[in-house]
């Protein structure tokens, strides 16, 4: 199982995990087409020019190298007056080849699967990560052409049975299903949205550094009210809430100057949505950011890097890893006047691979206003802060 360790190796170079400063960055490999030596096949590069088409694009691109179905959520029991769940279903597909090798088996395979799961119980004050991590081929996980089901799926953990899924409904909504039996943890859940999918800079295109060098094409759905059933701790109870897709497809990592980034995902009171990001330097200074904020129509308003401000307020320190996370913000948006605190609901919210490997901060959070009004919800994602965990011999 050691031939396993090279295509670990590629994770480091997944935008959605916190890189190793140990390992250098992946760049994106040139392959010899299966058939021939005489032709090349690279993977395609995001630009300004994609055509979008929706549904089609909530399904793989399997021309670039990297892609992912991220959905996060806050949600409440019958009778509470706040959410007592958050939770986190991500789907990578990791590119090895851009073309799948010339033999005549549906088990030659492209690339890999890797899926993230957390479950925070407020009520319990616990966060539950789990990973788990497998080729693309049948029996063990893989994504859908279109417009199939599910779109993207992983076969749950070892002694569980059935497989993590991000699926599509026939009434344009989306379903969740995961479920670890050994942690008594599973999500049953469905999302449908209150709007078209947000794009994520202009014509989608989102550029991560000043070269412009590094970009994915991204778009959000910000705003899936969402119901269905959690089981915490063996204990299943009916929910309903908010929740936030992002999908991002490149076949770019980061900038070989950048170490990680802090992503803000925040759904207002007022009906509003906001994301925004900054990437550090290997100096720990911030280098680039963009934001997004969405009124209650749909309208997407780009925001510049010098038209937002975040501010770190508080760290916590990882009893796991070592690991230091700024989990406490102040942010400013200059042109819509706004400015409030960010505060995670529980400090330990940090997810550690047992099979990547890598560690990054990723939780629940509430925004209040100067006199302590709440107003929004939402998720931060913090990585690049040097908490790593031994990978296992495999």
């Amino acid at each position: 199982m050691r031939r396993a360790l090279p295509f670990l190796l590629i994770l480091v170079s997944v935008v959605a995990l916190a890189q190793n400063d140990s390992i250098p960055p992946v760049s994106p490999p040139l392959f010899v087409r299966p058939d021939t030596a005489s032709a090349s096949v690279i993977w395609a590069l995001p630009d300004s020019t994609y055509q979008w088409s929706f549904p089609r694009d909530h399904w793989p691109h399997p021309q670039y190298r990297n892609e992912w179905w991220y959905v996060v959520g806050q949600l409440s029991g019958p009778g509470d007056a706040r959410p007592r769940y958050g939770y986190q279903l991500t789907l990578f597909r990791i590119g090895i080849l851009p073309l799948a090798p010339g033999l005549n088996s549906e088990f030659a395979s492209r690339g890999m699967v890797m899926g993230h799961l957390a479950l925070t119980d407020l009520s319990r004050k616990e966060h539950v990560f789990m990973e788990v991590l497998a080729r693309e081929m049948p029996l063990w996980g893989g994504f859908a052409p279109p417009f199939g089901s599910p779109i993207a799926w992983a076969r749950a953990p070892a002694g569980t049975d059935g497989s993590w899924e991000f699926g599509a409904t026939p009434d344009s909504g989306f379903v969740v299903h995961a479920r670890d039996a050994s942690k008594g943890l599973a999500l049953d859940l469905v999302l449908h949205a209150d709007g078209a999918p947000v794009l994520q800079g202009p014509n989608g295109l989102s550029i991560k550094n000043t070269t412009g060098t590094a970009a994915s094409l991204y778009y959000s759905m910000p705003r899936l009210r969402t119901t269905g059933t959690v089981v915490s701790n063996r204990e299943s109870m009916p929910v309903s809430g908010l929740s936030w897709l992002d999908r991002e497809w490149s076949s770019v990592g980061l900038g070989s100057e950048q170490a990680g980034w802090d992503w803000f995902s925040l759904q207002l009171t007022d009906g509003r949505s906001l994301m925004l990001y900054r990437l550090r330097g290997k100096n720990g200074a911030a280098d680039f950011g963009r934001a997004t904020l969405v009124d209650s129509s749909g309208t997407a308003r780009y925001l510049s890097f010098d038209e937002w401000t975040i501010t770190p307020r508080g760290k916590w320190k990882s009893p796991h890893t070592g690991a230091e996370y700024p989990v406490s913000w102040t942010v400013s948006v200059f042109p819509a006047g706004m400015a409030f605190d960010v505060e995670p609901l529980l400090d330990d919210q940090e997810n550690v691979g047992d099979r990547s490997g890598v560690a990054y901060w990723e939780g629940m959070i509430v925004a209040r206003d100067k006199d302590g009004r709440e107003v929004g919800r939402g998720y931060l994602e913090l990585t690049g802060y040097g908490g790593s965990k031994a990978r296992p011999e495999l």
